[in-house]
């Protein structure tokens, strides 16, 4: 078990625990359409406030979740960065230690299938109906990324 929760930071970010303050920021860009074309759909404030909730147990069962982003310059909460993705990847192989990390996103979300291949995951070609889409949704059908620990050490990604 760790010892507390895992916030890594970088030269710009630091991924930390959610805060009461950042409902309002993560509500609005759970409403912007830009920001939520690839997800199932809006998230009204209620929505909003009952994710951080959720990734909050998460920090408290496991020490680690769905982080909120800060800039470290303005503390500033901003969402969700690529710079951050990586972060993820060493904070998930060197804190808890895990073997592997998946992710999954929409067929038709080309920006973050191209930030994953960057950061080195690798498309398993077992894609899946997401669960909570209805069948006719063009997001439904989603596509599985892995990074294996060994992988991840060998391509110098640690770095």
């Amino acid at each position: 078990m760790l010892a507390g929760p895992v916030e890594p930071v970088t030269a710009r970010l630091t991924l930390r625990q959610w805060r009461a303050a950042d409902g309002a920021p993560f509500a609005a860009m759970g409403a912007d359409p830009a920001v939520m074309r690839y997800f199932a759909g809006l998230l009204d404030t209620a929505a909003s406030l009952a994710s951080i909730a959720g990734w909050q147990l998460g920090f408290e069962a496991r020490g680690w979740s769905n982080w909120a982003l800060e800039r470290r310059d303005t503390g500033e909460f901003i969402g969700f960065a690529s710079e951050a993705a990586r972060t993820a990847l060493q904070a998930g192989f060197t804190q808890p230690g895990l073997d592997a990390i998946v992710s999954f996103t929409s067929l038709l979300n080309l920006p973050t299938r191209a930030m994953m291949r960057r950061i080195g995951r690798v498309d398993t070609g077992q894609d899946l109906d997401h669960p909570a889409l209805p069948e006719a949704s063009p997001l439904r059908r989603h596509c599985l990324y892995r990074i294996e620990r060994r992988r991840w050490t060998a391509d110098g990604a640690q770095d």
